[in-house]
């Protein structure tokens, strides 16, 4: 029996090597009109030879297709054409495809402008640039945009991209709502839908553009029917898809039990308050707080403290109780004492702004007043001979001098100082603390000012 020597290596026979792919993705938005669409696939035959062929490219309306691998190409396109009836193509260049390197993944977005002219936009649609857990809003109309998906909205010019992580409450779910700033028009605000992510790795994409739609005339037809005009108005697709590890690697959870206890929460409290057009009147609010399962509501009267009791230092979400998001904040573990400052949002997309300040006896001693400056410009505040300056955004207080004084609040606008407050001469009580807050009206040259005695 003779012995069997391996062959060299040049000799045996080797598997012939894939071409480098990415991965494409498409979705229709709305009626848009497409040709059949292919792309070039690349193989090798049994000898290596490599082959190019025509394939059929998926395009879902209002869905993601299922990603297809298109192997990289130094030129890479996608191409509308049919075959003729003895197989033959009949294809022209459609698209070219903007991948950069083998593994990019891709999402085409078909869709139509504001005025119903069909457009294109690749994505990149990678795990790094749309991780699981997270919500991404693509904003493809002419209008400013914000959205919240359980926190703090966020804005969104025209034809601009922003994601958040969702807040997930202890159901599972998680708010979702957006406003639209439109030129001319009154501001819209979505309904709040409840979402939720169904399977492992899930991520949210939620394309905002313009969809056709009928709008009855009032007039009729001459066979009875109902007159209409085609409008295209304003619409947010939701596309979901699932890619990576998971919701709970994306969120910072883990399955696994920690290795030691968690220390147990110390309670806090919260003075909440609402300035006039922050919030509707009368509103209840809730507060989902981070971690803890837990949450508080409270009843906002404009301009009043409201004191409610929160289960630990950490951050929170606070929405109202049809579920419409106001905002978030976070509290640091230095104080158990804390001030929450809900104010009219800077423009027109209905976001209220959510400030969070420490609120113990040692950052405001009785017989003090602390100023809260919520505008974009600086403020000078005195007290008698004593004054304080107030940077934008920032707070600052001031002791009373002894006796009866005088109150002035001056605000630094782009023509100078102007005065906004003057008080008759005033003696503060010792056991109280006053809180002065300072804010802007929307769209006018006009503060707020509103005092509160604690």
């Amino acid at each position: 029996m003779g012995l069997l020597v391996p062959l060299p290596a040049s000799a045996q026979e080797s598997k012939p090597k894939e071409a480098p792919v990415i991965e494409l993705s498409a979705t229709m938005l709305g009626d848009t009109e497409l040709p059949p669409l292919f792309y070039v696939d690349v193989k090798r035959d049994e000898k290596g030879k490599e082959v190019k062929e025509f394939k059929p490219f998926a395009v879902s309306r209002s869905s993601r297709s299922p990603a297809t691998k298109i192997p990289f190409l130094a030129s890479m396109q996608l191409f509308a054409g049919r075959f003729d009836e003895k197989g033959k193509p009949d294809m022209k260049p459609y698209l070219e495809i903007p991948a950069k390197k083998p593994g990019d993944r891709l999402l085409l977005v078909f869709h139509l402008d504001s005025k119903g002219s069909p457009q294109q936009t690749f994505l990149d649609d990678s795990a790094a640039t749309h991780p699981p857990g997270t919500v991404r809003m693509v904003n493809f109309s002419p209008d400013r945009i914000a959205f919240s998906a359980g926190g703090s909205p966020v804005k969104i010019a025209a034809g601009g991209q922003a994601m958040t992580e969702p807040v997930i409450t202890p159901e599972g779910r998680f708010p979702f709502i957006y406003f639209v700033e439109r030129g001319g028009q009154k501001p819209y605000q979505s309904p709040t839908k409840l979402l939720s992510f169904r399977k492992p790795g899930s991520r949210l994409l939620v394309a905002y553009t313009a969809m056709p739609t009928e709008i009855p005339t009032g007039e009729q037809n001459a066979d009875g029917s109902d007159k209409t005009v085609t409008e295209y108005q304003p619409v947010a697709c939701r596309l979901y898809d699932s890619i990576g590890s998971g919701i709970a690697a994306a969120n910072g959870t883990s399955s696994k039990p920690s290795a030691t206890p968690a220390p147990t929460p110390q309670d806090q409290t919260v003075n909440l308050i609402a300035l006039e057009g922050a919030v509707p009147a009368n509103s209840e609010i809730e507060m989902l707080w981070d971690g803890q399962g837990a949450t508080s509501k409270a009843k906002v009267v404009p301009g009043k403290l409201t004191a409610v009791k929160a289960p630990a230092a950490g951050g929170m979400t606070l929405r109202l109780s049809n579920g419409t998001p106001v905002g978030s904040a976070h509290f640091s573990n230095s104080s158990r004492q804390h001030l929450l400052v809900l104010s009219p949002g800077e423009d027109s997309l209905g976001a209220a702004t959510v400030s969070s300040f420490e609120n113990s006896l040692q950052s405001h001693p009785a017989g003090a007043v602390r100023v809260f400056n919520l505008t974009p410009y600086q403020l000078a505040y005195s007290a008698g001979n004593k004054i304080a300056y107030v940077n934008p955004k920032e707070e600052a207080v001031i002791e009373f001098p002894s006796g009866e004084n005088s109150l002035k609040l001056a605000v630094k606008a782009n023509d100078g100082w102007k005065l906004v407050m003057d008080t008759k001469p005033v003696k503060p009580q010792s056991n109280e603390r006053n809180l002065l807050f300072v804010s802007k009206s929307l769209g006018k040259d006009e503060f707020n000012i509103q005092e509160v005695s604690q």
